[in-house]
């Protein structure tokens, strides 16, 4: 954003991106208008899921260098950072991702002013395909 001189932006993330949004928006809230979250919610520092991204083994990351993988876990955000934000956030997830039980939920849970749209019929993968993602990801541009 520096280079481009891009003072303050709308965000989008969709999966590990939804996660470097939301950890974005808690370290540099004075550059986001609003975020969206594709496929993702929240990654909750000291939980569970932060410790299985830390702790992923080298054989179960299809390549990607483990120090990548592992890394994801420092992602995470704690409650109090979410709690924080004051940036619009839209949650755009398919009714059918696992995600959405991981990830999602735990959002909802403690911020339940965050509108999160279904995307009907969809799984993790094929969501950002379906029409319903691209309109309702266009409403939240605005």
């Amino acid at each position: 954003m520096d280079h481009l001189h891009i003072a303050k932006a709308r965000i989008v993330g969709y999966s590990l991106g939804g996660m470097i949004a939301m950890k974005f928006v808690v370290m540099h809230p004075e550059r986001v208008h609003s975020v969206v979250l594709g496929g993702m919610g929240w990654l909750k520092e000291g939980g569970f899921l932060q410790r299985v991204w830390e702790r992923m083994s080298p054989r179960n990351t299809l390549g990607t260098p483990p120090a990548c993988v592992n890394s994801i876990g420092q992602l995470a955000v704690t409650k109090e950072q979410v709690l924080a934000i004051k940036t619009p956030i839209t949650v755009l997830a398919g009714d059918r991702d696992p995600c959405l039980a991981l990830y999602v939920k735990p959002l909802e849970a403690i911020r339940p002013d965050i509108p999160v749209h279904l995307i009907a019929g969809a799984g993790h993968l094929d969501c950002i395909a379906k029409p319903q993602f691209k309109a309702d990801l266009e409403t939240a541009l605005k």
